[in-house]
């Protein structure tokens, strides 16, 4: 049998699809490929016309190097890289550059090279930069799928418009449409997956001002389906809290109380003894099981003004909250006619009732495990 060594080279068909652009800034380049297997690593080099002081200053370093026929020499960035995408820096402006790759495991290389990609260059520093999209926040409860937009307008004369590009997590950006306002829904997407944006401002015909894409907008995945029962009782939007931050943001209701997600109201105050005492419990059970389990505390609060409320929520809380000043937060202490606090109902999204009231059951993992299956661990009465 051959050693791994001696095995022949990949049959010539076998040539991987050209990377593509992913990211820039006025001095680097990101790209990526479509991702293999997880044990796949990546032979990948840059390729550039080199100036005629860099032929001059570097002849015996580029001697090392591959010269192709169309004159460009390809440099190594990684041998064995192991990510699907790569990011170069210390680019020059006004140099174009390509890309290429080929897949390998740990003994040898298991694919030609792909395709070149096309050119690309750094972001001119003299360019207009239009500007950068982001997810719209504040969209009602959104639709299952979609995808809304925003960004900042830009006070250039002569525009047109904005031309809006569209790209998959393992594919390359493609421009979707052209629109005159500063805001977009994009319908029809894949659940559970992360797309990513680009705006590049459209002049007029005749204008001859350099105008440079948007750097691309973080990963953003489309809203979720909520239920009947959600979309009726809850805000648009709900509080949540900033990654390494105190401080309360907003979330749409859609991607805070997905329809698949168990919901565990707790009407609880900042002024209230027992609630002080419950709450560091409800805190460790949820940071220790609401990941696994798919469940999410909603805080209903019954404080006597907005500074008690954000002072307790921000201080004590990592879950999600009704705004202290929307009418929901009354009308949901009324539907459920709360009297005493701490509260805690837990429901399925739809709205049926789980337990009336946990506060007064064990907080452990088969109380979590009870209400995935529907409330089947739940005290005999607590359950409706």
């Amino acid at each position: 049998m051959d050693s791994p060594q001696s095995l022949p080279p990949p049959p010539p068909s076998s040539v991987p699809d050209a990377p593509f652009w992913v990211d820039y800034s006025t001095n680097s380049i990101t790209v990526g490929w479509p991702q293999g297997k997880k044990s796949d690593l990546y032979h990948v080099q840059m390729g550039s016309i080199p100036s005629l002081d860099e032929s001059a200053e570097g002849k015996e370093e580029k001697e090392a190097e591959e010269k192709d026929e169309d004159g460009l020499v390809w440099t190594t960035l990684a041998q064995k890289f192991g990510s699907c995408r790569v990011k170069k820096k210390n680019l020059a402006q006004n140099t174009t550059y390509h890309f290429r790759y080929r897949v390998r495991d740990s003994i040898d290389y298991v694919s030609n090279w792909s395709l070149a990609s096309s050119g690309f260059h750094v972001l001119g520093e003299d360019a207009l930069v239009s500007p950068t999209p982001r997810a719209k926040e504040s969209k009602a409860t959104g639709l299952a799928g979609s995808i809304f937009l925003e960004w900042d307008g830009v006070a250039w004369d002569g525009v047109e418009g904005y031309e809006i590009y569209m790209r998959p997590e393992d594919g390359p950006f493609e421009l979707i449409g052209t629109i005159k306002s500063t805001e977009v829904r994009k319908k029809n997407l894949t659940q559970d997956s992360r797309f990513y944006f680009q705006i590049r401002v459209k002049l007029a015909d005749g204008d001859d001002r350099t105008v440079a894409k948007s750097p691309s907008s973080e990963p953003i995945s489309p809203c979720k389906p909520v239920s009947n029962y959600v979309a009726s009782n809850f805000p648009s939007s709900l509080l949540c809290k900033v990654p390494r931050s105190v401080k309360a943001n907003s979330i749409p209701l859609a991607s805070a109380l997905p329809a698949d997600k168990i919901i565990l109201l707790y009407f609880s105050a900042h002024w209230c003894g027992p609630c002080r005492q419950f709450t560091p419990r409800l805190v460790q059970f949820y940071n220790q099981y609401a990941a696994k389990y798919n469940f999410e505390v909603c805080f209903v609060s019954a404080d006597h003004d907005e500074k008690s409320f954000l002072s307790y929520y921000e201080e004590e809380m990592p879950w999600k909250a009704v705004p202290y000043d929307d009418d929901k937060r009354e009308m949901l202490q009324a539907m459920y006619k709360v009297s005493g606090i701490p509260s805690l109902r837990v429901l399925k999204s739809d709205g049926t009732v789980i337990d009336n009231n946990a506060t007064s059951s064990p907080l452990n993992e088969a109380a979590a495990q009870g209400w995935v299956n529907g409330g089947a661990s739940c005290k005999k009465g607590c359950c409706h």
